[in-house]
């Protein structure tokens, strides 16, 4: 099974709070509150939604966000993230990480031509168009 074929992206809603192994009721409530919300908005396959320790992680499923062996978004994965970009904005003194991946395939001729030489830099940049599209969106990273 080619699980990460293409790639995907995760997102991670953390607390600041967790960085001293705490979080505040409030805090935990708008997690809990945001969880429902996005869980809500995603019942089918494209997202999984996982509530941890102060943390909402949010994964993103490979075959909507880009083409394989690409790193620009597609219309499918703009989409997908427009509709999680109100809940995420919401949050305020938190951390939104978003973490690229690829699959372990050597990178092509092509992506050559365009600088990006390793599946890190691949799944760097797929992680920068990921923020920079929330961003744009008004989501505080």
């Amino acid at each position: 099974m080619r699980f990460m074929k293409q790639g995907f992206i995760a997102l991670s809603v953390a607390a600041l709070a967790l960085l001293s192994a705490c979080v505040t009721q409030s805090k935990y409530n708008q997690l809990d509150q945001a969880y429902s919300q996005l869980q809500q908005a995603y019942q089918g396959d494209e997202v999984e939604i996982r509530q941890l320790q102060g943390e909402l992680r949010i994964t993103i499923r490979d075959k909507i966000l880009f083409p394989e062996g690409g790193y620009r978004l597609n219309a499918k994965a703009e989409q997908v993230l427009a509709k999680m970009a109100p809940t995420l904005s919401g949050f305020k003194n938190t951390k939104v990480v978003v973490r690229g991946y690829t699959d372990n395939v050597s990178i092509g001729a092509e992506l050559r031509k365009q600088g990006i030489g390793t599946n890190l830099d691949l799944s760097s940049k797929r992680a920068d168009n990921v923020v920079d599209y929330l961003i744009r969106k008004g989501v505080r990273i």
